[in-house]
């Protein structure tokens, strides 16, 4: 699978595939539902990744976190490799 892949946010965070959403829904309902579900499991990766960093001695400084890359993903809909 491609590393670009991994900033995609998660589709499963409503518990159905997309498809089903954008067959039976409109995108503006599953938008309404998906995003503070995706804050949400955003802002609880940033505390895993705090707390994972400060446990292993920090982190590198030019590396960017999966939850950074993945917002801006989401906010941009720019691929970061």
């Amino acid at each position: 699978m491609p590393s670009q892949f991994t900033n995609d946010p998660p589709w499963w965070l409503l518990l159905r595939d997309p498809d089903m959403w954008l067959e039976y829904y409109i995108m503006d309902e599953f938008l309404v539902r998906y995003v503070p579900r995706m804050e949400q499991f955003l802002r609880a990766l940033e505390r895993a990744e705090t707390k994972s960093a400060s446990a292993g001695g920090g982190e590198m400084a030019n590396e960017l976190r999966l939850s950074t890359r993945t917002r801006m993903f989401w906010e941009t809909g720019a691929v970061l490799v």
